[in-house]
């Protein structure tokens, strides 16, 4: 049975809701999920943004069995991150 987190992050870094984790933002459109539990390997993680906004990319970084960092921005303005809600699933 594979293991679970998911949920949606608001912009200020808050949980908005989900299961198996907790969420900060660290910087402007730089966050961290942290899975709890861990996994027992580093998971998939897939994220998209919640709002539209076609402008709008989100990438996923450092996957660890423990977290993964989760960066936001908007290309059309092209003035690098930013904050913005986004939701997520991991599964490992």
């Amino acid at each position: 049975m594979s293991a679970m987190a998911y949920g949606i992050v608001n912009a200020n870094g808050s949980k908005r809701n989900g299961q198996g984790f907790s969420s900060s933002k660290v910087d402007k459109g730089h966050y961290v999920i942290n899975f709890s539990p861990s996994f027992s390997e580093a998971p998939a993680v897939v994220a998209t943004i919640v709002d539209e906004g076609y402008t709008w990319n989100v990438a996923v970084q450092a996957i660890t069995q423990e977290n993964c960092r989760i960066e936001v921005g908007n290309v059309k303005r092209g003035d690098g991150l930013d904050d913005m809600p986004f939701s997520f699933i991991a599964v490992g």
